[in-house]
């Protein structure tokens, strides 16, 4: 065998070592993540895991069970969207898992392709409709487009609400009244600090 051929051997024996596992609490024996990687120890890793694992991992052992290894990183990637669907994410209320994504762009030492990551954000699958003054936006991005603020605008303002934030005393500004200077700004476009400096 030559140079190029023993070359070619350990790139292709480095494309299959990647794994399937899943993550199982000892308190339910269930299943709560399922994931990939290519590190032989990524599966019983505790570093770059979510908030909602982390919350389930305070409160109850859990053990790590690789379900295939050996796979090529398109394979892995196949199987855990596989694996993800079968169990459902809690975060969508249709499953057991605590994963974010519907799988299939994880791994460690792994970027993204820019077309994964347009996939990933155009997936109805990973778009959350949310309602706005009675009108239905396809997701939290879509409404800050179309009304023109930013995301974190948009969850401060119509999503959490202005019963989870303070400002809550019924105000008048111009000849209206609001039921909270956070509703009032709301509905005239003004900034709190603006409306409460020059007009309230």
């Amino acid at each position: 065998m030559d140079i190029k051929e023993t070359k070619r051997s350990i790139v292709q024996a480095g494309q299959n070592d990647w794994i399937v596992y899943r993550h199982i609490r000892l308190d339910k024996n269930m299943p709560f993540y399922i994931g990939i990687g290519k590190c032989k120890t990524r599966h019983t890793s505790t570093h770059s895991r979510n908030k909602e694992w982390h919350r389930i991992t305070a409160k109850t052992e859990w053990y790590a069970d690789i379900l295939f290894e050996g796979l090529s990183q398109e394979e892995a990637a196949a199987k855990e969207k596989e694996f993800i669907k079968l169990y459902g994410r809690k975060s969508y209320k249709s499953g057991l898992l605590c994963n974010i994504t519907s799988g299939g762009q994880g791994g460690i030492g792994t970027v993204p392709t820019t077309e994964q990551r347009l996939t990933n954000c155009l997936s109805k699958e990973n778009r959350v409709p949310i309602f706005i003054n009675g009108i239905q936006y396809p997701s939290l991005r879509a409404a800050g487009g179309a009304l023109g603020y930013s995301s974190k605008t948009i969850k401060r303002r119509y999503i959490i609400g202005s019963t989870h934030r303070a400002h809550q005393t019924p105000v008048t500004f111009g000849g209206v009244s609001y039921p909270s200077l956070n509703q009032a700004s709301i509905d005239t476009g003004l900034t709190i600090y603006k409306l409460k400096r020059y007009y309230i």
